[in-house]
Order: structure tokens, then sequence, then C-alpha cells
């Protein structure tokens, strides 16, 4: 009896179940939307519905009004202002960890909230 709904593979005198639900596997490039779970010191914690929870660090952000310009600790006290916890928001998958961790950004008008 399978613990896991799905469909019943055979590979020699192996048999497994291949579950119909799975985890999201991100790769660069891919737009997400997930849900801020935390804030933390520059950083956002993303879930993504992933095996991991994903990043999103104050410097891949994009501010509001276009402006470009580097990140200040003013910026820093304020993130709740751009993202707080429980807000939706879309982003780019900019890199991935070797651990499977994943990092976003949201440098262009069409990322964010």
């Amino acid at each position: 009896i399978a613990s896991v709904a799905g469909f019943i593979e055979q590979t020699n005198k192996l048999i497994f179940v291949r579950p119909i639900k799975t985890r999201y596997v991100p790769e660069v490039g891919d737009v997400i939307v997930g849900r801020v779970r935390e804030v933390g010191d520059k950083i956002w914690s993303i879930d993504i519905a992933g095996q991991l929870h994903a990043n999103l660090v104050l410097s891949a952000i994009h501010l509001p009004g276009g402006v470009h310009r580097r990140r200040t600790e003013e910026d820093a006290l304020e993130m709740r202002r751009f993202f707080k916890e429980g807000d939706l928001i879309s982003a780019e998958i900019q890199s991935l960890k070797n651990d499977g961790g994943v990092h976003l950004q949201t440098r262009n008008l069409k990322y964010g909230k």
C-alpha cells in the first residue's frame, strides 16, 4: 500500500510511486509569485512553494520612483515600507545556491507587489 497518491512506475524489480504533486524546482530566470515570510537584516525570506525559502536582499529591489542608487542604512531601517510579512510579490530568480537556496531580484518595474 502506497502512502502517496501518484503514478506507479517499475524498474526491474523496483516498484515505486511517482507523486502527482511535487514541490516547485526553481530555475534561473523563472518569474515567481511568493509570499513574504520574514523581514530580516537587509533581507526578506520569501515562500515560493519550493523545498527551501528564497531570499530577496535589499540591494536587489527596485526602489520607489525608479531611483537608481546605493541602498542606505535608512533604507534598511524602513524595509517594511517596501515589503512586509504576508505581502505577495512577483520576482525573478537571480541565482541558485549549491544547497538549493534561491536568490531573487525585483529590479524591474514589472516585479514587486
